[in-house]
């Protein structure tokens, strides 16, 4: 099956500098969703995603280069980078993309955790929407044990009803 080219292209907008305490939350919810991937996460040499205090990196953990998805990162201060990196609204855009392989599960997981612990970030998924509920989906319950809040649930309506293309900016 052919997919356009943005099926597996997700992206991303935040502030700069992401709050310490909530970035500590966005961490303990990968760790907790984590086991529930079902592939195997690395980064560079080490075994396992690298999930610390200052940043979120992982990827697909395959050797052939032509094979591979972007790495994805996600640092809690990216202030000291180029300004011209920055949006005309001083948010970082950011986005992987993962050419649907296994370890899209964790990107979406990870957005939709980002979504939830910093509302003010802005996720626009690719065009496989039934991933993106499922994320949500998987989310509310293992992090939420199946509730979700207000908030979150506009975020799933929006992503649910798309039919394609991008999402609008979270409602907080």
């Amino acid at each position: 099956m052919n997919r356009p080219d943005n099926y597996y292209q997700h992206h991303w907008q935040r502030p700069p500098v992401l709050d310490r305490e909530r970035f500590a939350l966005l961490l303990a919810d990968l760790a907790a969703l984590a086991p529930h991937v079902g592939c195997e996460l690395s980064y560079g040499t080490e075994d396992g995603p690298c999930l610390g205090p200052e940043l979120i990196a992982f990827n697909d953990g395959l050797e052939e280069e032509d094979e591979k998805g972007d790495d994805f990162l996600l640092e809690r201060d990216v202030s000291g980078l180029d300004p011209s990196l920055y949006e005309e609204d001083g948010l970082y855009a950011d986005y992987c993309e993962t050419q649907g392989l296994p370890y899209d599960r964790f990107v979406r997981l990870t957005l939709v955790a980002l979504s939830v612990r910093f509302p003010e970030a802005t996720v626009w998924p690719g065009a496989d929407l039934r991933g993106w509920v499922k994320a949500y989906r998987a989310y509310a319950q293992i992090i939420l044990g199946g509730r979700l809040k207000i908030y979150e649930r506009k975020n799933l309506r929006a992503f649910a009803a798309l039919g394609g293309g991008r999402a609008a900016p979270a409602e907080t």
